[in-house]
């Protein structure tokens, strides 16, 4: 993993994810100097030169790949860490944040949600398709947002309409319940605005609910969620 060259470390790393290679501990340290190493080389214009001691040397290989590795190393081996140290860095490459966000599904915890979102909608349309992929992840792991990101997500899914309506309202099932401080929904949105789900990219049915949340967030009406006969 110290190889000068990126393309040895990327094999070394693609065998350290395999299911075998679990046994043998991977340090969080190893996997921090392999996306410090790739992130300064594939920084600099792709000349691929080696920063001070590195006797300009070109340091060869893919260093976008060696990333990519070992941001699959580190959700293998159990270090969110470094998951959370590329996808909260602005200046890494788009590519790398995205499939940090997107890994730590596999290692994230409920109480991690809310610091996933707030990541999300700095830039959602880099991140909120994969801040939805780690939060089904996360789902199926039984870690379910609470009631006070509903808002906070739907704000998501309006900001990025190609995410699919059917995974936003997977996510947000557990969370339909927020009280609201209004009348009831039916009582408060037209008609008009209820809109059939595959005619608004930003519908969300949970159970038989269908609405258009594009309409609800236009108005100063709280985001929540609400289901049964009627909705």
């Amino acid at each position: 993993m110290d190889a000068p060259d990126h393309d040895v470390v990327t094999g070394a790393l693609h065998a350290l994810a395999e299911p075998w290679a679990a046994v043998t501990p991977v340090a969080q340290a190893a996997l921090t100097r392999v996306v410090e190493r790739a992130e300064e080389d594939g920084g600099r214009d792709g000349s691929g030169y080696e920063g001070p001691g590195g006797n300009g040397k070109r340091r060869s290989g893919d260093p976008a790949a060696s990333v990519a590795a070992a941001l699959v190393v580190a959700a293998r081996h159990g270090h969110p860490a470094v998951l959370w140290s590329v996808a909260e860095n602005p200046a890494a490459a788009p590519a790398p944040r995205r499939r940090a966000v997107e890994l730590l599904g596999e290692r994230a915890e409920r109480t991690d949600i809310g610091r996933l979102v707030e990541l999300a909608a700095t830039d959602p349309l880099l991140l909120a398709g994969p801040a939805l992929a780690c939060l089904r992840a996360l789902h199926r792991r039984g870690h379910f947002p609470a009631e006070r990101d509903a808002g906070p997500l739907l704000a998501l899914a309006l900001a990025d309409h190609t995410l699919p309506a059917h995974d936003v309202a997977t996510v947000l099932y557990t969370c339909r319940h927020r009280m609201p401080d209004r009348p009831p929904l039916r009582q408060t949105v037209l008609d008009a605005a209820r809109v059939p789900l595959g005619r608004h990219p930003a519908g969300v049915r949970t159970g038989r609910t269908r609405l258009a949340f594009g309409r609800i967030c236009g108005s100063d009406m709280p985001l929540y969620l609400r289901s049964g006969p009627g909705y």
